[in-house]
């Protein structure tokens, strides 16, 4: 016993020792562990698919955003919803869809321009006449105008050379959205 007793001290400070030797050698691994998830979660060093200069990157991101033709991916969705909730009374959403049509041929004709002359008259009488059977709530109205705004679709696409756009009023609805009981 008394052996142990002299010894106990070295026997402390050695216990000690390999505690933070051992403390030490996880740090330094949970430090590289971490590191590694940083770099892997940080932005890669080198360039993704936007490579080259910034105005090469502009380009790049603009060819992403395409030309009118997106545009009228976006008309073409929303004048089946605003047909559907014209047919279903739902004032409120069919005026949304309105609002989001001309906001969509805007921003197309912001990126071609050249666009402009043949959607300016949709945009200053045809969509206006729309909004004014929907805030009339004008169901017998509405009928007609949808076959008014489906036939300024048509006539758009003859002035830009696309008459083969053959525009129809919509058969099946693309969204579960129907109008709130009330």
């Amino acid at each position: 016993m008394k052996i142990l007793r002299d010894w106990a001290p070295l026997l402390a400070l050695l216990a000690v020792v390999i505690a933070l030797a051992t403390w030490w050698d996880a740090r330094r691994r949970f430090e590289g562990l971490r590191s590694q998830a940083d770099e892997a979660a940080s932005p890669r060093a080198e360039p993704g698919w936007l490579k080259g200069t910034t105005d090469e990157k502009f380009l790049r991101v603009e060819s992403q955003l395409r030309g009118f033709d997106k545009t009228m991916v976006e008309v073409g969705y929303r004048f089946t919803e605003l047909y559907f909730a014209g047919k279903d009374r739902n004032w409120e959403y069919a005026e949304y869809q309105v609002e989001k049509i001309d906001a969509a041929i805007r921003l197309g004709i912001e990126r071609r321009p050249k666009r402009a002359g043949s959607a300016r008259y949709f945009l200053e009488e045809d969509l206006p006449a729309m909004r004014a059977i929907l805030e009339r709530h004008d169901a017998a109205g509405f009928d007609k105008a949808a076959v008014s705004l489906r036939q300024a679709c048509v006539r758009c696409h003859v002035r830009e050379n696309v008459p083969y756009f053959a525009v129809q009023l919509p058969e099946r609805r693309l969204t579960p959205i129907r109008r709130a009981p009330r």
